[in-house]
């Protein structure tokens, strides 16, 4: 483009308007994206239990909460996209819980992403049999924590953690909590080191690049911007 086009082009009033959308759609695009893509949610009510006959077994919630979809796989309950109404944190639970001769209620769980990455889920049991919790993806490295009424247990003392990351528990009429913590992962995981950075991390790239080129040619905007309007003033 023609130096005199730039210019012009420069001078324009609605420039910082269009810079400041543009900037706007970019970093809106993957959340409009997400919201495109929703599923339709179903509720349930905290009266409502989800048995698990050949177990024995029945898991419940202490208050009300939606979910994407729930289903009973091989003795257990598959929960996509679990919300519970007194749970922390804007990040939904792909929860699969299983119950033994026992009764569970899962009281409330609480997700973590900023700081800290991780998932705490607390609930109450009855019976002489175990529970099994696996919630889903989860980061590579970290660190497991149960405790049983407020005590903290150490591993394969009353629970045990599978090479899958299901955590089972051998708990009895108790009070259980389950978390798991680890700090964010900024440079990618260290078992995935064969990939390419830009490849692990292409869409967080792509977006800081976007950013700082928009930011860029705001400034060159303006220092355009203001150069002229001092030579307009300047007495000829």
């Amino acid at each position: 483009m023609p130096l005199t086009q730039i210019t012009t082009l420069v001078s324009k009033s609605g420039v910082f308007a269009s810079v400041t959308i543009i900037l706007t759609v970019v970093l809106a695009s993957p959340y409009l994206c997400v919201c495109a893509q929703a599923q339709p949610v179903i509720a349930f009510k905290s009266n409502d239990a989800f048995a698990i006959p050949d177990l024995k077994g029945v898991v419940r919630f202490s208050t009300n909460g939606t979910y994407e979809h729930a289903s009973l796989e091989n003795g257990s309950w598959r929960f996509v996209n679990l919300s519970l109404n007194n749970s922390f944190g804007l990040q939904r639970l792909n929860l699969t819980v299983s119950a033994e001769n026992s009764d569970v209620t899962i009281l409330s769980y609480r997700t973590f992403n900023i700081s800290l990455n991780g998932v705490s889920l607390r609930y109450n049991v009855s019976g002489q049999g175990k529970q099994a919790f696996n919630f889903g993806e989860i980061p590579k490295v970290g660190e497991w924590s149960v405790a049983f009424n407020g005590v903290f247990m150490g591993l394969n003392d009353g629970w045990t953690v599978s090479s899958d990351q299901t955590i089972t528990v051998m708990a009895k009429t108790v009070n259980v909590s389950i978390a798991y913590y680890t700090l964010p992962d900024v440079f990618g995981d260290a078992t995935d080191s064969n990939t390419p950075l830009y490849q692990r991390h292409s869409v967080a790239i792509g977006t800081a690049v976007t950013v700082a080129f928009t930011v860029a040619i705001a400034v060159a905007i303006w220092r355009i911007n203001r150069i002229r309007k001092k030579e307009s003033t300047e007495p000829k």
